[in-house]
Parts: structure tokens; C-alpha cells; sequence
């Protein structure tokens, strides 16, 4: 094949010397930049970051047993590869395959260059790369061969794998043979700002060239900078470092990271956790390398980054972990959790804080305290491989000076359809959603199969458990899915997906209101196949979620709506009592699965309630990974049946996480006043707080308010004030809102500036500007 498609080089030194606006790239030698390029930097940064991929400088900072338990395991990883690593297996018409092989000789690279380490500086090993690396550039990867599957380990798995190997082994192969490999790597990848460039891209699974975005930015940007470095070649290091400060900018739609706090990839998926991971391990990577050299990116841009930290992940990160409901597919992966996952994100930002300004620098540090010690699950960050994040981030955890604070209140991710509410009792809950702009779930590469429900409205309910959501995925019911109003019939896997632009939902009013610390949100959700529909409300006040669902109607077989669907002990001794008259009014109290872990339910309305304890079984290759290692758990389950084709049911119901007896009998249950759910309007009060989902666009009056189109309004009412927050969540407004009040007011402040209001017939008209991604809007007015 490689003799077949060698044309392809004959024109590789005018497409490698061309940037994208046509205009020839001058030679180093002789390009006329204006910083001076001394390879001494190029040697320098190469060392620094070859210190820090092996870590072996903080190896002696580990103690007898750590380093002991450090280099045997890195010992039988070289061992496992030496003896089962042939590189002539390789499948070279399989992207997997090949880049499975250059990841091997990266992990060699990286136990050749550990001290300590039985292969350090092994001539065995060495010989093994270097005949590997050049096996594959002559059978699988080299310049002309066709990107065969997946784009993305040809243009960003092996570049990144090639730049970390010839690093790592940058004495040991011959100078020549480097430019052979980062040569190739350049014919698939050459370009910071673009994906699919190559002519080879064609065959691929992405075959149009593009710009790449989010988290395959930052791949793109680290792989020409690296290349840059270890080629000596100052226009590759410009290249990247000008696309870096896209990432940083934030996006109103499609991919990248919102105002909000919001991060999406894939054009319609919330990837908070996983795809800004690797965004923020490459931004935090470059800016530690560059830093105090010449090419050390200073843009203001990138405090952005810092901010979106500070102000998200801090409502993200729950008990260690990242909540699965921005991680997309990934929660299919093999033996992966909120945990797992939670502590990569920690590694990725390591180095972000370590360098951030000192106006973020102390924050920035707090929140990563209390992510650590929020963590009670075996998996912390002793279980880091790299020993140079491993170093910032146990620093940050034994460092007394810095207290861990934990925070409250509400945030609504209007970017992605997503909710976060931490409550005072140390209960939190998150909450997941679709609509027309935000998929439902995605399917890819054949992971993620039964992920059909996980944007319908699911609730993730936490007490303080780090391993609540430990072996879940491969567990569950999935047609049972906590919040979620669903058909059980059965359904194939990979099924339904709304992610596409022509299979995206018709639905647009999703999303809410908030004061930071209460908040109404509402979903008008429409089914998979569009046999199922109802309007759903989740009311967060007084440390409790309040669930409110109407107009549920089906023509898909039963329909269940799952109250909470969770783990339990293994020994299944978890209290459980059940008090009221079912299935209203009943009271259900559940001991979770450490001490002072409790959950309590109180259903208000509904139709049959379905109250047990099951045991449940499965495989991660059930979901979508790979093992067939059968996992058992016990559940609880509760769930409100609706029966055959249901046509306009309802039902309501509180959660109260973490809430002792002693809270319990101070809740007040009665000051819950539910005075309308249909078509037109949720509404619902607490105490002085008054909160109304306004479903349609057009004119519609409900206690002293009066809305013309969609709305989403949270009121605060005392004796002479009211104080309004108010968003429209179908995010399509291109008009201004009207609000009309019952009474007469003057604006005390406004979110908007440009809010008109007038007065006439004991009527207060309030004209404000709701375009604005969804987000809420505060009114303060007097009487």
C-alpha cells in the first residue's frame, strides 16, 4: 500500500511548507520573526517536559513503601509489554491497532528514562523502540497512508504518542529517523486550528477538513507545539500558541465552554467531564512549558479558564467526583466512575493551578482541597501515575493553610441543559436534561448503548457516599432511571439518539430560573420515538427538591416515573420504613450507605407506587465496554406507575437528601402549596417564595402575573418589595418579554438596563430583554 500511495510525497514538501491562507512558510533559518530562537530553549523545554512526563524528579519524594509499590508497577508494565508486545501483529489497516502499538512504546520510553526502575536505560528497551517506530513507518504509519476508521488516532491519538516518544528518547533515535516519524505526524496533523487536513483524512471516519474546537483544540495546539519543539521549528511553536486563546473565548452555541460555565463537544453534548479535561491538560501543559520563555502565552483570554473553574466546577465537582451528567459516553468505559473520572480531571488541572495568577491561585487551591478530601472512596489521588501532578495535588491537600469550603445554593448550566443544587444538610442534586439545542445522549465508537434515558430529565441524588455511583452504569435498570418519566417497553440499544440536527428534539422550553439559592427549572419533554410527552418541574428551596410532572400522556405501553433508583449496602440492611396512605401522601425513609446518610421521600401526588429493594447484575460490556465480568449490587427502587397509555397524568413528590428525623419534623410539608399543573402553567409556592414554568407563547394570567410567552419566573414576595428572577428557557426569544403585575411598583434595580416599565390600571408593565442563552435575569421593584 505504502508503494501505491508514495505519490503523495512527492507533493508533501509544498503542502508541509504552505500555511492556510496560502502563503508560503519561510525556512527557520531565515524566517524573520521577532523573537530569537535559541535552541537552547527547544532543549530546555524538551528536558522540562520529559521531567515531567517520568516524574523522576519527585521519585525520592515518595516514601519507602510508595516508591517501592511505584517502580515494581512500572516494572511489570515493562515486562507485561516486552513479552507480549510484537509490533509485526499490528493491524495496519486498524487505527486502534497502531496506535495501541505507539502507546506501548511510550510507556517504555517513559520506564527507560525512570531511575530506579529495573529497564532504566535498558539497551533491550531501546533497541525495541527504535525498531518498532521504524516498522511502523514503513507499514502503518507513514506519509500518504489512508487514516483507515477513526479519525482521531490518526491525527491526534499517534501525533501525541510519536511527540512523547521521540522526547523521552530524543538521544537514543538517530536525528534522522525523528524526522521521519514527526514528519508523518505533520502529513496527519498540520495545523493547530484544523482537523481533517490531509488528503489522507478522505478515507477516514471524519473525511472534511475543519477547525478543530474544545478539547481537540488543545490535542491539536500541544501536538504542533511539541513537534515544534523537538523539530526545532519556531513556526509549528507560533502556530500553536496563536490558536491556543480559542479555547479560552466563550461560545454562545455548539462547542467550547459558555459564559455559564457550560462546556459542549460534539456540538450538542454537556462534556464537562471528560472532553474539558483533555482542554485543560493541554492548556495547563503549554502554559507550564512556555512559561518563562519566549513563548509564553500571556493573553487575558485564558483567566477565562480560571473563572469557568471557580465559578462551575465547584457546583460539578459532588463528593470527589464529577457528576456523570456532563461525561457523555465515557460512563460506559470499563471500571470508570464519577470518581475516576473526578480524579482526572484533578490531574488535567494540576498544572493550571500551579501556575494560575495570584488572583485565582488561592481559590483555584481551595477548590482543589475540597475535591480531594470530599473523596471517600479508595480512589484518590495516590492512585495518580504521574508523580509531578501527583506532587502539586498532594502539596494542596497537606498544606494546613489551605482550608477546603464547601458551597450552596443553586446553578443552572443553561449551556448544556444541565442543574446543579448543593444544599446546607451536605444533600446535593444534580439534574440532566435535552432539548432542541442539547442531545439526548450520545452513542459513539460502540459505547454508551443503553444511554437512552440519561437526558430525560434525570435526577443524580447524593448524600456523602463517594461510591454511590461506583459500578451503577453497568448495574442498573436503565429503563428505571431517577426522574425520568418513561415507556418500559423494550428498546435496542443505541436506539433514539437526538443529537443529530435532523433527529434533534422539536422541544426548545428547557431550563429555569434562579436566585442562587433557589431555583425553578422545568422540561417540556417529548419521547425518543415521540409516543410520550408531559411537562416537568423541579422546584429546589429550603434544602429540598420539590418534583412536579402534568399532562403526562402515551401511546407506548406503560409508563413509569422513577422517584430514585440507587445502591445499597451489599448486605442490603439498609432501614427502610413506609409510612402514609399509598400513593399519596406516603412517606418513605431510607438509610443510605454510611452513617448519618439518609434520604427521605415524600410523595404528594401520583398515580400506583412501586416501593422495593432488588438485587441487580450485569457487565460493563452490556453498556458498552468491554468486560464481561459479571457485577452484582442491590438497589432501591421507587416509582410512580401510570399505567396503559396514560393520557393526562400527574404526580408530585419531595426529596429531602441528607435530612435527619430531627430535620424531618421541621420541615413543613403544608406551607407546599401546588396551585396548578396543566398545559399552560406549573405553579408552585414555599413559604414567601412563589415559582410559575409559563409554557406557552402566548398570553396567559396565573395568580397576580401575566406573561405573553414563555417564561420561567421565581418570585420573592414581602410586604412592600418584590423580587423577580426570571429567564425564558426555550432560548429562541428574538422579541422582548412582557410581564404584567397585579399592583404598583417602582424599579429598584435590573439585571437590564434597558427594562421599560410603565403603570396603568393598578397595573405594573415590565418590558425586559430575555435573549440571552437562557440565562436569568433579576428585578427588584417597591411599592
Amino acid at each position: 500500500m505504502k508503494t501505491k500511495l508514495c505519490i503523495f510525497s512527492l507533493i508533501l514538501g509544498t503542502f508541509l511548507n504552505h500555511n492556510l491562507f496560502g502563503n508560503t512558510l519561510k525556512n527557520k533559518e531565515t524566517t524573520n520573526l521577532s523573537i530569537n530562537h535559541d535552541k537552547t530553549i527547544f532543549i530546555s523545554i524538551r528536558l522540562k517536559w520529559v521531567d515531567f512526563l517520568t516524574g523522576r524528579k519527585f521519585i525520592n519524594n515518595l516514601s519507602t513503601e510508595e516508591k517501592d509499590n511505584y517502580i515494581t508497577s512500572i516494572n511489570k508494565s515493562g515486562e507485561s509489554i516486552l513479552s507480549t508486545f510484537s509490533v509485526e501483529k499490528t493491524n495496519v489497516k486498524n487505527g486502534v491497532d497502531i496506535y495501541r502499538a505507539y502507546t506501548n512504546l511510550k510507556i517504555l520510553g517513559k520506564i527507560y528514562n525512570t531511575p530506579g526502575s529495573k529497564f532504566y536505560k535498558s539497551i533491550i528497551i531501546k533497541n525495541k523502540i527504535n525498531s518498532s517506530l521504524e516498522w511502523l513507518n514503513e507499514n502503518a504509519y507513514y506519509i500518504g497512508a489512508p487514516e483507515l476508521g477513526n479519525w482521531w488516532q490518526w491525527e491526534l491519538g499517534i501525533p501525541k504518542a510519536i511527540n512523547e516518544i521521540v522526547a523521552l528518547m530524543y538521544e537514543e533515535i538517530p536525528i534522522e529517523n525523528q524526522k521521519k516519524y514527526l514528519k508523518a505526524s505533520q502529513y496527519f496533523q498540520p495545523y493547530a486550528k484544523y482537523s481533517g487536513y490531509s488528503s489522507s483524512a478522505v478515507y477516514s471516519s471524519s473525511p472534511d477538513k475543519r477547525i478543530s474546537k474544545g478539547g481537540n483544540r488543545m490535542d491539536t495546539v500541544i501536538i504542533s507545539f511539541m513537534r515544534g519543539v523537538l523539530m526545532n521549528d519556531p513556526i509549528q511553536i507560533a502556530d500553536a500558541t496563536s490558536a491556543t486563546t480559542d479555547v479560552a473565548l466563550y461560545v454562545s452555541s455548539g462547542d467550547g465552554f459558555y459564559s455559564d460555565g457550560s462546556f459542549v463537544q460534539h456540538g450538542n453534548i454537556a462534556y464537562n467531564g471528560t472532553y474539558a479535561s483533555v482542554l485543560f491538560d493541554g492548556l495547563g501543559t503549554i502554559l507550564y512549558l512556555s512559561q518563562n520563555t519566549p513563548y509564553a502565552i500571556k493573553n487575558k483570554e485564558i483567566n477565562n479558564i480560571y473563572k469557568t473553574i471557580l465559578n462551575s466546577y465547584s457546583y460539578l465537582f459532588i463528593n470527589g467526583g464529577i457528576t456523570d451528567g456532563v461525561s457523555g459516553r465515557a460512563i460506559s468505559r470499563n471500571n470508570s466512575s464519577d470518581i475516576t473520572r473526578g480524579i482526572s480531571l484533578l490531574e488535567s488541572m494540576a498544572l493550571l493551578i500551579k501556575g494560575a495568577p495570584s488572583e485565582y491561585k488561592k481559590d483555584l487551591d481551595v477548590f482543589a482541597k475540597t475535591a480531594i478530601i470530599d473523596n471517600n472512596s479508595s480512589y484518590n489521588i495516590n492512585s495518580i501515575k504521574n508523580l509531578t501532578i501527583r506532587n502539586i495535588l498532594s502539596s494542596i491537600e497537606n498544606n494546613s493553610d489551605i482550608q477546603p469550603n464547601n458551597i450552596y445554593g443553586s446553578r443552572i448550566f443553561s449551556g448544556m441543559d444541565r442543574v446543579t443544587y448543593k444544599t446546607k444538610k451536605n444533600g446535593k442534586f444534580f439534574l440532566s436534561m435535552h432539548s432542541s439545542r442539547i442531545g439526548n445522549y450520545e452513542s459513539m465508537n460502540g459505547e454508551n448503548i443503553k444511554g437512552w434515558h440519561t437526558g430525560d430529565g434525570m435526577t443524580y441524588i447524593y448524600g456523602i457516599d463517594s461510591n454511590q455511583f461506583i459500578n451503577y452504569w453497568p448495574t442498573v435498570d436503565m429503563y428505571h432511571l431517577p426522574g425520568t418519566t418513561e415507556s418500559i417497553s423494550p428498546r435496542r440499544d443505541k436506539s433514539g439518539e437526538r443529537r443529530h440536527k435532523i433527529r434533534m428534539s422539536s422541544k426548545s422550553w428547557v431550563g429555569g430560573a434562579t436566585n442562587g439559592s433557589s431555583s425553578i427549572i422545568g422540561m417540556d419533554f417529548f419521547s425518543w420515538n415521540n409516543k410520550t410527552s408531559g411537562k416537568k418541574s423541579w422546584f429546589m428551596i429550603d434544602n429540598s427538591i420539590i418534583a412536579l410532572g402534568s399532562n403526562i400522556s402515551s401511546s407506548d405501553g406503560v409508563i413509569h416515573t422513577t422517584i430514585d433508583n440507587r445502591i445499597i449496602k451489599k448486605d442490603n440492611s439498609n432501614k427502610l420504613s413506609i409510612d402514609g396512605n399509598i400513593p399519596e401522601n406516603t412517606l418513605i425513609t431510607l438509610e443510605g450507605n454510611l452513617p448519618n446518610e439518609n434520604f427521605i421521600y415524600k410523595v404528594l401526588k401520583g398515580d400506583k407506587l412501586i416501593i422495593r429493594k432488588e438485587k441487580r447484575s450485569g457487565t460493563w460490556k452490556s453498556i458498552g465496554g468491554s468486560s464481561e465480568d459479571i457485577i452484582k449490587e442491590n438497589y432501591f427502587k421507587a416509582y410512580i406507575d401510570h399505567g396503559l397509555n396514560p393520557t393526562n397524568s400527574n404526580y408530585a413528590y419531595v426529596l429531602l437528601p441528607m435530612f435527619t428525623e430531627r430535620d424531618l419534623k421541621s420541615y413543613n410539608f403544608d406551607s407546599i402549596k401546588i396551585n396548578q399543573l396543566n398545559e399552560w402553567a406549573h405553579f408552585i409556592e414555599k413559604n414567601n417564595i412563589k415559582a410559575i414554568n409559563f409554557w406557552k407563547d402566548a398570553p396567559y394570567k396565573i395568580d397576580k402575573f401575566k406573561t405573553y410567552s414563555t417564561l420561567s419566573l421565581l418570585v420573592e414576595e414581602n410586604k412592600n418589595e418584590l423580587i423577580l428572577w426570571a429567564s425564558d428557557p426555550t432560548q429562541l426569544s428574538k422579541v422582548r418579554s412582557t410581564l404584567e403585575i397585579d399592583g404598583l411598583f417602582s424599579l429598584v434595580s435590573s439585571d437590564d438596563p434597558t427594562l421599560k416599565i410603565k403603570k396603568r390600571n393598578n397595573k405594573t408593565i415590565l418590558n425586559f430583554n430575555t435573549n440571552n442563552i437562557g440565562q436569568t435575569l433579576k428585578i427588584h421593584l417597591k411599592k
